[in-house]
């Protein structure tokens, strides 16, 4: 968790936040986060082959355990659950475009006395368990000693017993003793010589049981040092064994292994030969079928561009006789235009003059000078009518 939060800091950028398990369950939409923000221009081809490599490795996965999983390990502390799900939040907000670099900063500097603090209770926690593998190497030491300890006292025991036997024979003699001396009462005399005897036998077995269970307990420890001394040595023969086995399993593997390799290098050679010789050979036989097909598609091409060529100056000469064509035809529209148009004015003026002419048949004045115009001479006419307007002097 230190090294994690030691990551998260000292960026002048946001950094791109990348999950393991997003990696693998969605290969292709990471590799394209991955290269938008390193701004790389990918092939697609090249980031087809980075999907495909990642989802025909994500079997090589080791682990598999659900969130649920983790926080339920006694092993994971607090702080380090709760840092894993505020990165992942992390990540989802730098999906959305909603994470900026003070609020990582601000994850990093929550956890930045946790982190040390876990760091520490990590090193103190691998100085206990050295310490507990000591402990436990020394227990064992103990208990071998006490499984040896358990033997003696399994002696001792059997000592004991014979010792208790020993006891409640000494009792009983000293019962007998308590009523030899209650019949020495009866009879003191008599009994004064029997008890003396009988306190004499006593000693000797006492003495005598001290003796055995001196010897016994010698027995004891010399047979217990001897099995001792025979199982070291068994120990150290079976360990100088295996040894001796291990290395010679060592050499054969070595062994084996450098026949294979040379083998694998001799059989790759080979086979890197016959494909050199392989792929020369189809080498050379596309590049004259290359070559061959060049010279074809050369040579249609030349003939396409010979009659396409032929079709073209064709063409081009047939849409310059069409276009004379339309030239003297659109010089004769235009006479023909002109010609309407002159017609046209002229019987605009004789629509005008009708026109005039109706207007004076519609009043009385009107028809009297149409008559006048009539029966007088065009000159006589035109001077009346400029007297009329005061223009010229009366004629």
């Amino acid at each position: 968790m230190r090294h994690i939060v030691g990551a998260l800091t000292g960026h002048t950028r946001l950094p791109l936040l990348v999950f393991y398990d997003e990696m693998v369950d969605d290969p292709a939409s990471e590799v394209d986060r991955i290269a938008a923000f390193l701004a790389l221009e990918v092939a697609p081809r090249a980031a087809a082959q980075a999907r495909a490599h990642l989802t025909d490795h994500a079997g090589l996965r080791h682990h598999h355990a659900a969130l649920a999983e983790v926080c339920a390990a006694p092993a994971v502390t607090f702080a380090a659950l709760a840092l894993y799900a505020l990165l992942q939040r992390a990540t989802w907000l730098q999906r959305v475009g909603a994470l900026r670099l003070a609020d990582l900063f601000e994850v990093a500097e929550l956890f930045r006395g946790r982190a040390t603090q876990a760091h520490r209770g990590e090193r103190d926690a691998a100085g206990l368990l050295s310490q507990v593998a000591a402990l436990d190497t020394h227990a064992g030491a103990l208990a071998a000693r006490d499984e040896e300890l358990m033997r003696a006292r399994g002696d001792m025991t059997s000592l004991a017993s014979r010792l208790d036997q020993a006891l409640s024979e000494g009792a009983r003699v000293a019962a007998l003793r308590r009523e030899q001396e209650a019949e020495a009462a009866l009879r003191l005399s008599a009994s004064q010589a029997d008890a003396t005897a009988l306190r004499l036998a006593h000693e000797f077995d006492r003495a005598a049981l001290r003796a055995t269970r001196a010897t016994s307990l010698a027995a004891l420890r010399a047979t217990h040092t001897g099995s001792l001394a025979e199982l070291r040595a068994a120990h150290e023969t079976g360990l100088a064994a295996v040894r001796a086995a291990h290395e010679t399993g060592l050499a054969e593997m070595r062994s084996t292994h450098a026949t294979d390799l040379a083998a694998l290098r001799a059989n790759h050679a080979a086979d890197l030969s016959v494909l050199r010789t392989t792929h020369d050979t189809a080498a050379a036989a596309l590049a004259q079928a290359h070559d061959a097909e060049v010279s074809g598609l050369r040579r249609a091409r030349d003939a396409e561009l010979a009659a396409l060529r032929a079709a073209h100056d064709s063409a081009v000469a047939e849409r310059r006789a069409q276009a004379e064509a339309d030239a003297a035809t659109t010089e004769a529209l235009r006479g023909e235009v002109q010609r309407t148009h002159a017609g046209l004015q002229a019987a605009s003026a004789e629509l005008t003059r009708l026109g005039a002419l109706l207007l004076h048949l519609q009043t009385p004045t009107g028809i009297a000078k149409l008559g006048l115009r009539a029966l007088l001479p065009a000159g006589v006419h035109r001077r009346l009518r400029a007297w009329a307007r005061g223009s010229s002097p009366a004629p």
